[in-house]
């Protein structure tokens, strides 16, 4: 009878406990960055934030928040410091890498992290691309001949466009620096007017 009991009893607690967990929401990455950025980059409210991703708990919204400026804060944005070996690619694969940049509209920096390519030469692919189509990222126009360099004029707009990103970068990071300030202080206010509100219930 006692050997019974405990194996009746299992299953009772086995579904409690996936019951538990089935309760519990589960968010994805994406939504919480986006979450991130609608309120850094955007200017949404907490409260415009609660109505458009219809999560009811500020406090999660504000933890995903914190999550991701600590993310940001951590890694580096400045394209002159990554090192990429250069490595061959045939003319569909840079046809390719190109629409995928521009349909997709991500940065240079982002891009050359993606496919491992130098942020200089996918920056020239890019103007190439814009200017002459797809024959423009033709890898030279016979036997023996090297891989395009880029002109002067086009590194110096390489250039330019990289300090431009770093510079947007530093306005972006001062930005997320007051908004994560702004976001404990207001946590801080009211955890105090939690702690005020318990001791006037006590009395």
């Amino acid at each position: 009878m006692r050997l019974a009991r405990i194996s009746l009893g299992l299953p009772l607690v086995i579904l409690s406990s996936q019951c538990s967990h089935a309760s519990l929401p589960k968010y994805s990455k994406k939504l919480k960055e986006n979450v991130a950025q609608d309120y850094l980059n955007k200017g949404i409210s907490l409260e415009g934030l609660d109505i458009r991703y219809n999560i009811r708990s500020k406090s999660t919204l504000r933890q995903w928040i914190i999550q991701y400026t600590k993310g940001k804060k951590n890694k580096s944005h400045e394209p002159e410091v990554s090192i990429v070996n250069t490595k061959k690619t045939t003319l569909e694969e840079r046809i390719e890498i190109v629409k995928y940049c521009l349909d997709h509209n991500i940065t240079c920096k982002e891009a050359s992290e993606k496919f491992n390519l130098k942020y200089s030469q996918l920056y020239s692919w890019i103007q190439k691309y814009k200017e002459h189509g797809e024959d423009g990222l033709i890898d030279g126009r016979g036997k023996g001949k090297p891989q395009s360099i880029m002109t002067p004029e086009e590194e110096l707009n390489a250039r330019i466009k990289v300090l431009d990103e770093r510079n947007k970068y530093l306005e972006m990071e001062n930005e997320v620096l007051k908004k994560e300030e702004e976001i404990e202080r207001q946590l801080m206010k009211e955890k105090s007017g939690k702690k005020h509100r318990t001791k006037r219930s006590n009395h």
